[in-house]
Parts: structure tokens; sequence; C-alpha cells
């Protein structure tokens, strides 16, 4: 990474230097706050959050509110229980809804507890057996909140201990205190569970659609970041056997196109051709898997820098009006094989890219060099509002991922983003690194 006294790169036209990003010093790790009470991890205060879990917080206060104080009344009045009694048995049905916003299966074991209590002492007096009004109203809230968070077995398991619930009462209390039609309440509850139990399976289903869609996605991006990787590979190959090919053949014809060699320089050659041959020998051998598959090993030359005009005329064809600003033609021989690809591929992919979301927007290409480093900046202008419409609206993100993953092969900065006028910039800085590289600018229109 570079000091910022390092003057960096100066654009033609007095724009500003590009200066390699410093990344900023990781955050403090702070671990969350624990919370006192446990909290069961389906529960509303863990599944919600900001007005979601508000609302079903002031939802069951409400409920709360209205059934604790009308139930007790009920249950003294028409259940034949006294008034201390009553308070303290409507609480124990009726506290489990703010139970519930943090243990849902709590909540409900406890209500389902307060509820058969209350039907084993109590005696209704023309009422609705077992509970009043407001404890079903309770109990119900508790078996809705119940049905929204937790998974299906939770529910199947309330489903099957209701019903059980109310027949063990049913066999407990005296002849004369057994209604004569509970079948209503029974249906009421295994109605609601049986519903929450589809739902639940429902859900966990699409959840489970959901986590493969994301593996799936993530195993995409894998996929394209290891194509890419290889694809720099093969090309750096190509460029690094080329060179070593040159070495070895320059190595082994020394002795006979220069006449009166001593013998130690020789054998010096020799050496070197021998380890150039071995080293050649070996990286076709590290990298041969890369050419095992079909169709990649490419015929063709690698485009260089004396290719990016001729990318440029083949962008404005397709409605984009590109400026390029490229280096002398003798900076650019110049400069590694492997430098010259990858400006290539950058300016090819950042094209690519403004044809497919922005056609039409006016884009500058520019390359500098200075201090040892070639600077790539590729800028385009917020798109036309008339005209074709972009052919893609979201992107995934693989070509800033390939041109990162490249410009990081070797030893270099990048930096993309939009524009706060509107546009998007691509700026990679690569190093040189060994070698003479003359100093000079051009322009090509």
């Amino acid at each position: 990474m570079r000091d910022d006294s390092d003057p960096g790169v100066t654009w033609p036209g007095g724009r500003p230097a590009y200066r390699c990003p410093v990344p900023a010093p990781p955050a403090p790790d702070r671990q969350p706050p624990r919370l006192r009470f446990p909290v069961h991890r389906n529960s509303p205060v863990a599944l919600l959050h900001g007005w979601r879990l508000g609302a079903v917080g002031l939802a069951l206060l409400a409920l709360l509110l209205i059934t604790l104080p009308s139930g007790a009344i009920q249950l003294a009045e028409n259940y034949a229980l006294g008034g201390g009694l009553a308070v303290a048995l409507q609480a124990l049905q009726t506290l489990p809804l703010a139970l519930s916003l943090v243990q849902p299966v709590a909540a409900w074991a406890s209500s389902l507890a307060a509820g058969t209590a209350i039907a084993l002492v109590s005696t209704p007096d023309g009422e609705p057996w077992p509970w009043p009004a407001a404890g079903l109203i309770a109990h119900l809230g508790v078996l809705l909140v119940l049905v929204g968070c937790c998974r299906w077995w939770t529910l199947l398991l309330a489903a099957l201990a209701e019903p059980i619930a109310v027949a063990a009462v049913w066999r407990l209390v005296p002849e004369e205190r057994r209604p004569e039609e509970i079948v209503p309440l029974v249906v009421i509850f295994m109605l609601l569970l049986v519903v929450g139990l589809v739902w639940s399976v429902r859900r966990d289903i699409r959840r489970r659609l959901r986590e493969h869609e994301r593996l799936t996605e993530e195993e995409r991006a894998r996929r394209m970041v290891l194509e890419d990787r290889a694809r720099v590979a093969r090309e750096m190959h190509d460029v690094v056997a080329h060179h070593m090919s040159v070495v070895t053949v320059q190595a082994e014809t020394a002795p006979y196109r220069l006449a009166d060699l001593p013998d130690a320089v020789t054998e010096e050659f020799a050496a070197i051709a021998t380890s150039a041959r071995r080293s050649l020998a070996e990286m076709r051998q590290l990298l041969g898997v890369l050419r095992s598959e079909p169709g990649l090993s490419a015929r063709a030359p690698q485009p260089a820098l004396d290719s990016l005009p001729e990318l440029a005329d083949l962008t404005r064809g397709s409605g984009v009006p590109v400026t390029l600003r490229s280096l002398p033609h003798e900076v650019a021989r110049a400069l590694p094989g492997t430098v010259q690809l990858a400006c290539y591929r950058i300016v090819q992919e950042a094209l690519s890219n403004v044809v497919r979301h922005a056609p039409g927007a006016a884009t500058t290409v520019e390359l500098a060099y200075a201090s040892g480093r070639v600077a790539v900046d590729v800028t385009n202008e917020a798109p036309r509002t008339t005209g074709s419409p972009p052919l893609e609206r979201v992107g995934t993100g693989h070509g800033v991922a390939g041109m990162r993953h490249r410009v990081d092969s070797l030893g270099g900065d990048l930096e993309a983003g939009p524009l706060p006028g509107g546009g998007f910039r691509v700026v990679a800085c690569l190093p040189v690194g060994g070698g003479t590289v003359p100093v000079g600018g051009g322009e090509r229109g």
C-alpha cells in the first residue's frame, strides 16, 4: 500500500491524482448486551424488530389489561370462585400473554395449566364451560403467538396436548358439572392449531427454499470467481511461457550466435537454458489442469494495449460514445505483457458494464503512467433518460469482483463505485515491476 506522501498519478487536464485506497482501521469488537431473561430463539423478541415487535407487544398488553379484570370478575360472580382465588387463577391464565413475548412455549404451557385448574375447581352457573370469554380470549392470544413463532413439531405437540387436557378434565369433574357439549371448544383449539401447523410447515419449506437459493447464489458466485481466477492464470501462463521460451532459445543459441565465447560463459548459458526449461516444464505441469477442459485453451494471441482502439470502436458501434486517451506506443510496448493484458481486460469489463447498465452514456477511458505504476480510469456519465432501456437493471457484481481479483493478482488496487452526480467510475492502479519504461502521454479520440 502506498504512503500518502506519494504524489500518485496525475491525469491529463489537471484532474486530481489517483491514490491507492487506505483501508479504515477495524472497528473494535463489541459484544451485544445479553438479556438477563432467557429468550426463546423462536420468540417474538428474537424474530421481530422495530415497529412489528412494538405492535405485537401493544396488542398482547391490551389483551392482558382487558382480560385480567373482566375474567376475574366473571370467575367470582358466575363460576362460584372466591375473589382472591378468582384473581389468582385468572392472573395465571392471563399473564402468559406477556410471557409469550420471550417464551411462547412456556407461556402456552402455563396458560393451559391455569385453564385446566379453572375447569377443575369452578362451577359455572349457566356460563360457558370451562372458562369465561376473557379466559378463552387470553388462551387464544397465547396460541396465536405460538402459531406465529414456533416450528411445526411444537405445534403438533400442542395440537395433541389440547384435546388430551380437555378429555382429562371431562373425566375428572363430576357428572353434574359436565357440560352437555364440549366439541365446539375442542374444535376451536384444534382448528387453530391445525391451521398453524400447516402454516408452519409452509413457512419451513419457504425458509428451506430461501436457504437453498442463497447457497445456490453463493456457489454461483464462487464458481464465477474460480473461473475468473483460472482464466487469469491461463493468460498469465501464456505470457510467462512465451518469455521463458524466448529465454531458453536465446540461452541455447548464444554459443552459436556469439563467436569465441569462453568455456565458463558457454556453461553458464547452458545452465540458464536448463533452468528456464525446467521452470517452464514445472509451470506447465502445475497449470496443466486448467487446460484439461475442452475449449478452455485459447488459440488466438492475448490482447494488449494496442488493441484498445479496436475495443473502443466496437463499443461506439453499440451506441456508447467513448473517448480513449491511451499511452504512447513506446510506453505501452515497454510494459509487461501481464500488465497490458490486465489493463485491457479491466477496460473491456468496464465498457461492457456501461453497455449493459447505462446505454448511450458518454464514457472516458484514460491510461497514465508514473512512478512505476499504470493507472486505468474508466468513467461514464449518467445514462440518457431517452433511448433504449438498460439490458440489466441490477447487476450480479461478478464483473467488479473479477476485475478486483485480476488487480489483486498483480499486487494493485481497484476502486469502483457510483459517482455523486450519476454515472460510474472504475480506477485501477497496477505496479509495473522491474524494467525501464519511458515516460510520456498521448491521446486518441
